[in-house]
């Protein structure tokens, strides 16, 4: 008796993991992919603005001006120190 019983509990069982695992997947569609006709449209657009820009003739108060020193790093001692007393 014992054992008929471990015989049918195994066999309800893989009928129940069957049907469980046949209802989670759904029926595969197929998808034809249809192929279009993609038309570049190109659109002539018109130049940019020009900007206003400095006469051709250099006046006293544009003269270049020569880029300033790179800063020097300074090297100082650490104010804390660790492990003394």
């Amino acid at each position: 008796m014992t054992q008929l019983s471990i015989g049918l509990t195994v066999a309800l069982g893989g009928a129940f993991a069957a049907l469980a695992a046949g209802s989670t997947h759904p029926k595969k569609v197929v998808r034809v992919a249809v192929p279009r006709a993609r038309v570049a449209v190109l659109v002539d657009a018109p130049a940019p603005p020009l900007v206003g820009g400095q006469s051709s003739a250099p006046t006293p108060s544009s003269a270049p001006v020569a880029p300033a020193a790179a800063p020097t790093p300074t090297y100082v001692s650490p104010v804390v120190v660790s492990g003394g007393s």
